[in-house]
């Protein structure tokens, strides 16, 4: 992960600082579904209205519906990523 809103920050109640730098599937209740999520956007270059459920650091299970994208730099080169998830359910 190299960028997060402030929303995500509000909602799992981790630091900005503690989610940049870590792995994208570490904050999902299923981390091999995240995974293949990530494995789906690059295989098809993009992904929409996957479903996934987050995990707050205090066990609040999140639904999300994860949509995304790949990044590429001017030269049309893959740099990773682009990704949004909006809140479906939480509890």
């Amino acid at each position: 992960i190299t960028d997060i809103n402030e929303a995500v920050v509000v909602n799992l109640s981790f630091s900005r600082e503690s989610i940049i730098g870590s792995k994208f599937s570490d904050f999902f209740e299923n981390k091999k579904l995240a995974e293949m999520g990530v494995e789906q956007t690059f295989s098809q270059k993009q992904v929409k209205n996957y479903s996934l459920s987050l995990v707050s650091k205090y066990g609040a299970i999140i639904k999300v519906s994860f949509n995304a994208s790949l990044y590429k730099n001017k030269k049309n080169v893959v740099q990773g990523i682009f990704a949004i998830a909006r809140i479906v359910e939480s509890n």
